[in-house]
């Protein structure tokens, strides 16, 4: 198994926060209420260089990082791609980066919308990019 969850990256930090019986939910002074959010400095985005981050969402991002986990804690390196499953949830697609896409195209700055921005709010595409991987 591979987790990031708002407890934090890994398998062993979603137990242990488990276990405890802790909440993971926080109020967001920037969405205005209460999130499961991932905290921030639990997982390292620094693996990707800046251009590899345009082109990919957050949740794909965090998806990557916890199949790596699974695949490094199951020993599924040797597997061949063909036996193996992608199976990933998300539930909603980046709405703080579908509001930026809105306010830059409400203020009539429609030039410097990214032409990534339609992957990225795709919500089946962290399993794409885990398949490819």
């Amino acid at each position: 198994m591979g987790a990031v969850t708002p407890y934090g990256g890994g398998v062993a930090t979603l137990h242990k926060g488990l276990l405890e019986s802790r909440s993971a939910l926080k109020f967001s002074e920037q969405l205005g209420f209460v999130v499961g959010a991932i905290p921030d400095g639990s997982v390292d985005f620094d693996r990707w260089s800046a251009g590899q981050k345009r082109e990919m969402s957050r949740a794909s991002q965090l998806a990557l990082i916890a199949a790596e986990e699974a695949i490094s804690t199951s020993n599924a390196q040797d597997l061949d791609h063909k036996d193996t499953l992608v199976n990933i949830g998300t539930g909603v697609a980046d709405l703080l980066e579908i509001g930026r896409t809105t306010a830059l195209v409400q203020n009539g700055q429609t030039r410097k919308v990214s032409p990534y921005f339609v992957p990225r709010i795709l919500t089946n595409l962290p399993a794409g990019y885990v398949a490819m991987k």
